[in-house]
């Protein structure tokens, strides 16, 4: 059995409704979809989550995140085992803006255009 880690840049606004943004897509080493998946919220210890997983294509998985799972500020964890491997994703923060409003994308662009 593996242990692979996979790293996203991913902003998730706190108990985010919209299922399409709290998506993520990411790559494993097998086309499989995890058996257990459990969460760490800000640095906690791993619980059950409700995650659900799809296989997309091959050796890539999407992951829905359950609102349930964004109900705290800071970063989530998810390990997900499966029959072959146990993936950790890590990288994903929850705010408590909407990261894909219009000014949330004004500030990220003015942080980069300032010189």
């Amino acid at each position: 059995m593996a242990t692979v880690h996979v790293q996203v840049a991913v902003e998730v606004q706190k108990n985010e409704a919209d299922a399409a943004k709290r998506t993520i897509v990411y790559p494993v080493t097998t086309s499989e979809v995890s058996a257990t998946e459990t969460v760490s919220k800000a640095g906690g210890a791993f619980d059950t989550s409700a995650a659900a997983q799809a296989v997309l294509d091959g050796t890539l998985v999407k992951l829905v995140l359950p609102v349930a799972d964004l109900d705290t500020l800071g970063t989530l964890a998810y390990k997900l085992e499966g029959a072959t491997d146990t993936v950790y994703l890590s990288g994903i923060q929850v705010r408590d803006y909407d990261p894909y409003s219009e000014g949330a994308k004004s500030d990220l662009a003015l942080h980069f255009n300032a010189a």
